[in-house]
């Protein structure tokens, strides 16, 4: 081992029997047995077992996630006083682990626990990178790989830190508050591996108290996730009232990043069933789901992310479109100067969009302009009266409706009647005004101009209508350029009122943010 006899013997009547300094330890590593139990603070006895597994210690993983941080080598956790005996029955028994925690009182309903221990503390920056509570997330890792026990200790450990119990009647349920979106979503995916559904509140900044005569404003957002504690128990109570265990396996919960891509020949059938009017769809036993706008405007997209699992890869419009997936767009703004005003919004729209005679004579220029030269056409409009106007003035123009249903529960006849009107429009025999329901899930490539008759507010639904016209006819945009559309054109309208004004300069924030978008701006 390359030491004396006498320092061997010496380092065999330790206190602690057979042991090494950490230095000493690294020297001799490589011709010594794996260590059994280190010591960071011998003269204490404080240790840690190196074969104790992290998922091991879920419960204070959870409970630092909610309230802990770390000041030099010390784990400092806030906790109430209710909780006090809990968290340290739970340290003075941890397994292979030996702490000696302190607690400082506070004033304010809870007390400061710290915890003296080098190796756990490295433990904690090596997974949360000393990460301020607004920062910290759930290593993917443990969702994944820990056992469901791990995973619900995990959780425990969130709850008593930052959550609470809520009581309401037969109503039983929890509640976590965190500043962090990212960990929010990470919540909901571990709760989803636990085959629990949560829902989400999201509530902007309050006001704190006053510092020299300067009131305290919150800097984030908070996210409430909130849940079934009979869902968590695996219990629910049925439509009479008994409780049903539900029996589920945590193979359910599968998720993943993408390790490799690599093209190979496809030597056998590839089986794609899709649903209708939903953009998610099987391929060869995998549920794939497949989004142009994976986001809301009303901070509600975690919903997606905990149903469906993180993004893997996010790709722009622009970067389909520099790859030759979608045909470039050319957007035209055409300035409407005349607007009057009025008390309601609804009289705003009516006298501005629905019957200003300049725009809608506009419309139809554009219209039968573009038929004439070949340019299969698509009118969006938002109201019925609107469609039925521009159908009256457009020579061989067609208004369809929403369905009588509503337009997310049309009839079987409404969906031909809606299949073969869009074949007439691709073929350039109409020119097809619709509502809402064009605005997804269409399947007409062969459409290349549209006209937004409306005016949205939503940089959501504004992607959504121009993709309606960027898909190439064809496999890539070498396809489409021989059958014809080589790009898309967009016409829009600019309005100088005071309320359709701003969904106008949001449109056209919307358009002037894709860099391979062309605007212009028509005076």
């Amino acid at each position: 081992m390359n030491v004396s006899y006498k320092s061997f013997w010496a380092l065999k009547r330790t206190k602690y029997g057979s042991s090494l300094n950490l230095s000493q330890y690294l020297k001799l590593s490589d011709r010594l047995p794996k260590p059994t139990l280190i010591y960071t603070e011998g003269s204490n006895g404080i240790s840690f077992n190196p074969n104790v597994s992290i998922s091991d210690l879920g419960y204070l993983m959870g409970f630092y996630i909610g309230d802990g941080w770390i000041d030099k080598n010390k784990i400092v956790f806030a906790v109430e006083n209710s909780l006090v005996d809990r968290i340290l029955d739970y340290l003075n028994y941890l397994p292979g682990v030996v702490c000696h925690p302190k607690i400082r009182e506070m004033n304010t309903g809870s007390v400061e626990i710290s915890i003296s221990h080098c190796v756990l503390a490295a433990l904690m920056k090596y997974y949360f990178k000393n990460a301020r509570c607004y920062e910290k997330r759930i290593p993917a890792s443990w969702i994944l790989n820990w056992d469901e026990i791990s995973r619900r200790n995990l959780l425990s450990g969130m709850l008593d830190s930052d959550g609470h119990y809520s009581i309401k009647g037969t109503k039983r349920s929890y509640h976590y508050t965190t500043t962090s979106k990212i960990l929010a979503d990470d919540l909901c995916c571990l709760l989803r591996s636990l085959n629990v559904m949560s829902g989400l509140s999201v509530s902007k900044p309050t006001f704190g108290g006053i510092v020299n005569e300067r009131r305290i404003i919150g800097k984030h957002d908070k996210y409430q996730i909130f849940f079934s504690a009979y869902a968590l128990e695996n219990e629910n109570k049925g439509h009479k009232g008994k409780r049903t265990k539900f029996v589920h396996s945590f193979d359910d919960f599968t998720e993943a990043k993408v390790k490799q891509i690599i093209e190979e020949p496809i030597s056998d059938y590839v089986y794609d069933l899709e649903m209708e009017g939903h953009p998610s769809f099987v391929v060869n036993g995998i549920l794939c789901h497949n989004s142009a706008t994976p986001w809301r405007t009303d901070n509600q997209e975690i919903r997606i992310e905990g149903t469906l699992g993180r993004k893997i890869i996010e790709l722009s419009a622009s970067d389909l479109i520099e790859r030759g997936f979608l045909v470039p767009p050319k957007i035209f703004m055409v300035n409407c100067e005349y607007f009057e005003e009025a008390k309601t919004y609804q009289e705003v729209y009516s006298l501005n969009i629905v019957n200003n005679w300049e725009r809608n004579y506009r419309i139809k220029q554009f219209a039968e302009e573009l038929k004439a030269n070949s340019k299969p056409t698509l009118i969006l409009v938002e109201r019925k009266e609107h469609g039925e106007i521009l159908e009256s003035m457009i020579e061989d123009a067609v208004f369809v409706p929403g369905g009588d249903k509503g337009f997310d529960d049309p009839t079987d006849e409404e969906k031909n009647y809606r299949r073969r009107m869009l074949n007439a429009v691709e073929n350039n025999d109409i020119v097809l005004i619709a509502t809402q329901w064009a605005n997804v899930g269409v399947d007409a490539p062969r459409i290349s101009c549209l006209i937004l008759a409306g005016s949205n507010q939503s940089s959501v639904t504004t992607y959504q209508q121009v993709g309606r016209v960027l898909r190439c006819v064809g496999k890539d945009i070498e396809d489409s350029k021989t059958n014809g559309k080589e790009c898309a054109i967009i016409v829009d309208f600019y309005s100088n009122q005071k309320n359709l004004k701003t969904h106008s300069n949001m449109r056209k924030k919307v358009y002037k943010n894709e860099r391979a978008w062309k605007f212009y701006d028509i005076k």
